[in-house]
């Protein structure tokens, strides 16, 4: 009988050491091979865009909540193995265009958003910066009723082209 018990409680040893080791294994390796993700936002609320190999593309920003005169989200860059970098968001009312996010790899610059058409108008976001042979994003138009276009980011310097810059708009005069 007291065998039986000793067999027991070793295997019962065994298995309890066993089960948090291959857990943290398994965190470990989540961890070390799958490190990049995407962020994106909609209003302030933020989403997480998986990218298991590490190439995927920024989200985009979000855009200002109408009536707010906010700001638009910046784009996020691309993955850590390459992608294309988000879209700035839009601004509302006085709010400004977000900036568009950097390629990675041989990604393109996210385009910048526009600005805020309410009173003397948002300025555009400035577009990303291409990577590699990646294109540089272009910059956002400004609002209507005033305000900058944003500037064109650079292309990759392995060939990719410069954004344009956005339109500038011109004070409306009462």
């Amino acid at each position: 009988m007291p065998k039986e018990l000793f067999l027991i409680v070793c295997t019962a040893f065994v298995v309890s050491t066993s089960i948090p080791s291959h857990s943290f294994n398994r965190v470990s390796s989540q961890l070390l091979f799958h490190p990049q993700h995407a962020i994106s936002s909609d209003n302030n609320i933020f989403y997480l865009n998986s990218s298991k190999q590490g190439n995927g593309d920024g989200g985009d920003g979000g855009n200002a909540q109408l009536g707010s005169n906010g700001n638009g989200g910046n784009g996020g860059s691309g993955g850590i193995n390459g992608g294309n970098g988000g879209r700035g968001g839009n601004g509302d009312g006085y709010g400004n265009g977000g900036n568009g996010g950097n390629g990675t790899g041989n990604g393109n610059g996210g385009n910048g958003g526009n600005g805020g058409n309410g009173g003397n108008g948002g300025n555009g976001g400035n577009g990303g910066n291409g990577s590699g042979s990646g294109n540089g994003g272009n910059g956002g138009d400004a609002g209507p009723e005033g305000g900058e276009g944003g500037r064109g980011g650079l292309g990759g310097p392995n060939g990719g082209r410069d954004g344009l810059n956005g339109a500038s708009a011109r004070r409306s005069i009462n």
